[in-house]
């Protein structure tokens, strides 16, 4: 039996990435309407009426609890194909299971341990830094391209997109990392056998 794969371009992967952190935001938004609830000791129809009037914004699928949506979220998080995070003053808050594959950590050596200058190749520290201003200045970053460095200082080619989020009820940064490396080396060898058909 054979199984068919769908190969995506990278404008379909970033397509499913924002709409991902779109998606993402809205939960960080329900999450921090959930601690209100509890805070103020709301009723269910009550806490109920703060979500967004609109049915695309609505957070709960029709029957479901609070638990059972919080844990499709962890579903989704723990088996995406991106690395996820949040970033506060370049220290990371979270990062899902892949995020620690691709940067070849193991679960809890990251979180609150590294910045996100540790997990990018000193020459990149430039471009991540001014990135990094701009989203806290309210500036929306295109995705853009830099080196990552594993633990094992190996280096990967990423594609790094990212958005504020409320977390914790501070401001910080959700991102997105997808290694690009096969792309990128692809696309230097095209060019280098361009270059020797001139």
């Amino acid at each position: 039996m054979k199984i068919e794969t769908k190969t995506k371009n990278k404008a379909q992967l970033i397509a499913e990435l924002n709409e991902l952190k779109s998606r993402i935001a809205e939960l960080e938004e329900y999450k921090a309407r959930c601690e209100q609830k509890e805070a103020l000791g709301q009723s269910e129809e009550q806490f109920m009426n703060l979500l967004p009037a609109s049915d695309d914004a609505n957070l709960l699928i029709e029957g479901q609890t609070l638990t059972e949506y919080m844990e499709m979220y962890k579903i989704v998080m723990n088996s995406s194909i991106a690395g996820h995070f949040i970033l506060k003053d370049y220290k990371l808050l979270y990062a899902n299971p892949r995020m620690h594959k691709l940067f070849g950590y193991e679960p809890g050596e990251m979180v609150g341990k590294l910045t996100a200058l540790d997990l990018v190749v000193k020459e990149d520290h430039k471009i991540a830094k001014r990135n990094i201003a701009l989203r806290k200045k309210g500036v929306q970053v295109p995705e853009y391209e830099l080196r990552g460095q594993r633990k094992d200082k190996s280096v990967f080619y990423g594609l790094v997109l990212g958005s504020i989020i409320r977390y914790q009820g501070e401001q910080a940064i959700f991102g997105t990392v997808i290694d690009i490396t096969a792309c990128k080396l692809a696309e230097q060898k095209l060019l280098q056998s361009n270059r020797q058909l001139e």
